[in-house]
């Protein structure tokens, strides 16, 4: 297991390889997918907070 401590969110999903997942899930709204990959980079504790800001940034680069 990798240890992800000290590292940013964005570090633990370059080095966990799943930017690209991150992304797809957040633009399509996933929460599931998003706490899955949460769990995986071990910021099961912060997910709600992460994934909501994270849904919020994607919504506002919408275009309207």
């Amino acid at each position: 297991m990798t240890d992800y401590s000290g590292m940013t969110v964005n570090e633990r999903l370059h080095v966990a390889g799943v930017v690209g997942a991150w992304d797809q899930a957040a633009k399509n709204e996933d929460r599931e997918k998003l706490t899955e990959i949460m769990n995986l980079v071990g910021l099961e504790d912060q997910a709600s907070i992460i994934i909501e800001a994270e849904i919020g940034r994607w919504r506002s680069h919408k275009p309207k």
